[in-house]
Parts: structure tokens; sequence; C-alpha cells
């Protein structure tokens, strides 16, 4: 169980760095009725279309994209949120059973992959429209993103929160032993 626990650790983090990732550097970007350009950069979204400088026909179809992915994402954020209520409704039970919970983790996990495949499908989306100059500055937006998730994000070493690596007892592994 330990992998397994290394594993949603790991995803645990890689979301909450997507989520950083979408809201600091992406976002939908709020149109003038000419759709000549984006209008300022509190907007979701926005960054990447003033980056890129779209023209009129790709601000519509990034726009229609953003659209679609930031959907997807809420879905995507409410499924999490639900599973997460359901496997903390089990903090609260007597008795649990070990494979609900596990089950429940399996699911969170699941749900973590498929909000990484559909960050990683909207940004192909954008690449799309691109054209080739607009290629290559998309690659060094999202070459610098990583670079600087990579500075400031790294986790420290040990275990989370200063705890003590130790012996079963965590929700992992099984019930905490009795208290005497």
């Amino acid at each position: 169980m330990n992998k397994n626990k290394l594993l949603y650790i790991l995803l645990a983090f890689l979301i909450v760095v997507n989520g950083f990732f979408l809201s600091k550097y992406l976002g939908v970007p709020e149109v003038t009725q000419d759709r000549k350009k984006p209008m300022g950069d509190a907007k979701p979204f926005s960054f990447i279309a003033k980056e890129l400088k779209f023209e009129e026909e790709q601000l519509v179809e990034f726009e229609k994209i953003s659209k679609e992915h930031h959907q997807a994402m809420r879905r995507s954020l409410d499924a999490t949120k639900a599973l997460k209520d359901e496997l903390f409704d089990e903090i609260s039970k007597d008795s649990i059973f070990q494979d609900k919970v596990d089950s429940i983790i399996d699911l969170l996990g699941k749900q973590g992959q498929k909000k990484e495949k559909q960050i990683f499908f909207y940004l192909r989306d954008v690449r799309r429209i691109c054209n080739d100059k607009q290629k290559e500055r998309f690659a060094n937006i999202i070459s610098d993103a990583l670079r600087k998730r990579g500075a400031k994000g790294e986790r420290p070493e040990g275990p989370p929160h200063g705890r003590p690596e130790g012996p079963p007892g965590d929700m992992l592994d099984g019930p905490p032993p009795p208290r005497p």
C-alpha cells in the first residue's frame, strides 16, 4: 500500500500544481464585441491570447476551446469534490470498510488522471490553432511555466508536515493500532 500512498501524494501534488498553472497562466479571454482583442488580464486564459497575439479568427476558436475546457474542468472538480466528500464522510463512521476507502481513493486517482488528460488535450488544441511563430512562443510559455513550477513547487525532503515516517497506522495502511 506504500506504493499507492506515494502515487496518491504525487497525484495530489500534480493536481495542485496544474490548478495553479491554470489559474496563473491560462484563462478565458473576455473579448470586445468586434472580437478584436482580449480585455483585461484579470480574466482566465487571457494571458495566452495576449502573449500569442491571436487574430480574430483564432480568438473565436480559442474562446470556444477555452469555454469547453473550463466546463470540463468544472465537471472534473465537482466530481473530485463529491468523491472527497464521500471519503471524508467515512471518517465519522464507527467502523469503516477498507475496501470502500480504497475504492474511493482509486476513483480519486482516476479522476486526477482524467483531469491531467483534459489539460494536455486543451493545450494541444490551443497549439493547433497557432501559426508557426505562435507555436514557438507557445512552447516557450509552457517551458517557462514548467521551469517556474519546478523552482517554486518542489517539495521538501521527508514526510509531509514534519510527521515521522512510521509504522502502519496511516489511514491508507488500515486502522491505527488500538489505544491502551
